[in-house]
C-alpha cells in the first residue's frame, strides 16, 4: 500500500453523519461533542442555538 491509499482508517471519529442539532446534543450528552459558543459571553454572545457549535472535546495533556 502506497501513501496515497484510500483504505486506511482515519485517526480520528468521523462526525460528518451528525445532520441535525438533536443528534450533536445527543452525543454532547455522552461526552463525544462539547458545546462551544462562537461569540463568547465575554463578547456579548449567550446561548442562543443560533450560536452553539459542537466540537470534538480536546484530548488531554
Amino acid at each position: 500500500m502506497g501513501w496515497f491509499s484510500r483504505n486506511r482508517r482515519a485517526a480520528w471519529p468521523d462526525y460528518s453523519v451528525v445532520t441535525s442539532r438533536e443528534e450533536a446534543v445527543r452525543l454532547a450528552e455522552t461526552n463525544e461533542l462539547v458545546p462551544m459558543l462562537l461569540l463568547p459571553e465575554m463578547f456579548g454572545g449567550d446561548t442562543n442555538p443560533a450560536n452553539v457549535v459542537f466540537v470534538p472535546p480536546l484530548p488531554p495533556s
